[in-house]
């Protein structure tokens, strides 16, 4: 009997405050595609919400959970990423609520929403939210850990890199002469343009722009007031360029009202409008985490949470010559930035780590002694080194006594050093 392989699928979601969605795709050559919810083309977001049946333990999510709390004359529970942040409980008509264990449960439950990936293995998922925060990977961590969700390639993006993911995937033609983002929701209006560095390889891709108070709040019964103001900010935006390609982003632009605005940019290039670009940008993310698009190859995307220096040490090579092995690559997220390496110890009981900027050459050596592993013959010495940032200047390496098969048990000896960039 034949068994049948399992497609490979990888998922990114976009989860914010307020609503999620879920986009996924199922190899390179195949499309992404983002879960609707319900009959309408463009509803893609289920809310982020929560409600505890009072038959059990048991949670719904998203639009059940919106009826189950109206059905029962109460209200659902939310803003679960806020609580965790914060560092607050969570609380129902039933009681105490660990919010990172009710945003692992809301992401599992989301992961199982298309029926179209239940039977397929998931490779990759990113997660995409507003702004990476300190605090935030951590959390996901955590919440994920807890749910149980195993999947071998855990990423998390800011809505920035979404849009680069997003907006390079697409063909050519859609980014050679640039591309300028307006997203704009209940809380926030912002644009950003990718702007692209072809003198190096690889590529440098960064984004750059502001957020525009002057939009919030959205007066509805003014719209030519609105279309007005947003009039001022696109040619502020575009000042005389003519991009590829405009996308315009967030439930704000799902009812038209900036007519003029919309005439200006027409003009200026095409203008695509849409609701799910940054789920669609954490799944091509996940799909170059796992080498479907190669995109990382040939560009390099920089911005405030990218780390600007290589990580590697500096070790003994197998035909006793002195080598840098690489670790960490500048240009990744400091979030996602995280390695193990198996190397032999010399005489000497250290390793030096060497960091080297990305843009200027410079480099640092910074040594670790290892004055506590036991004594033993030169290179009779394996040590497990894993490297992670806790913050986006602060590299946290573990050094962990592996021993030397049966000539030298482990002592099970372990120590953490931090290095501050």
């Amino acid at each position: 009997m034949e068994i049948k392989e399992k497609r490979k699928v990888v998922f990114g979601i976009d989860l914010t405050e307020d609503t999620a969605q879920i986009s996924y795709c199922f190899g390179p050559e195949e499309e992404v595609k983002t879960e609707r919810i319900g009959a309408e083309e463009e509803n893609f977001a289920v809310p982020v919400a929560a409600f505890r049946l009072k038959n059990g333990n048991r949670f719904v999510f998203g639009y059940k959970a919106l009826e189950e709390a109206e059905k029962n004359g109460s209200e659902p529970v939310s803003r679960f990423l806020s609580a965790a942040l914060e560092g607050n409980k969570l609380y129902d008509e039933v009681g105490e609520i660990e919010p990172t264990e009710l945003i692992g449960s809301f992401l599992s439950w989301l992961l199982r929403v298309p029926l179209e990936t239940v039977d397929a293995e998931p490779i990759a998922l990113v997660v995409s939210v507003p702004e990476v925060t300190e605090l935030m990977p951590g959390i996901l961590y955590q919440s994920i850990h807890q749910a149980g969700i195993r999947i071998p390639e855990v990423r998390f993006v800011s809505h920035a890199e979404s849009f680069y993911f997003y907006a390079m995937s697409q063909p050519v033609e859609l980014w050679r002469n640039g591309v300028i983002l307006f997203d704009y929701d209940d809380e926030h209006f912002e644009y950003r343009r990718l702007v692209i560095d072809g003198r190096t390889r690889p590529a440098i891709v960064t984004t750059e722009g502001r957020k525009c108070p002057e939009m919030l709040p959205f007066l509805p019964g003014q719209p030519e007031h609105m279309d007005s103001i947003f009039l001022e900010i696109a040619e502020e935006a575009l000042q005389k360029e003519r991009p590829s390609v405009i996308y315009l982003t967030g439930k704000r632009f799902e009812v038209r009202w900036e007519r003029e605005t919309l005439r200006f940019l027409c003009g200026r290039g095409r203008v695509f409008q849409g609701q799910n670009l940054y789920s669609k940008g954490a799944c091509h993310a996940a799909m170059d985490a796992v080498y479907w698009s190669r995109l990382s190859r040939r560009y390099l995307f920089l911005d405030d949470d990218s780390l600007k220096q290589n990580v590697s040490i500096r070790c003994m090579g197998a035909i006793g010559r002195e080598t840098q092995l690489p670790v960490i690559d500048a240009g990744i997220s400091w979030y996602n930035a995280e390695a193990h390496i198996e190397v032999l110890l010399g005489t000497d009981r250290e390793v030096t780590v060497v960091l080297t900027g990305m843009m200027d050459g410079s480099e640092r050596n910074v040594v670790l002694r290892l004055d506590w592993m036991p004594e033993r013959p030169d290179r009779a010495s394996r040590i497990g080194m894993d490297f992670r940032f806790i913050e986006k200047e602060r590299l946290e390496v573990t050094i962990t006594d592996l021993g030397f098969g049966d000539l030298f048990k482990s002592s099970g000896l372990r120590e953490t050093e931090r290095i501050t960039l």
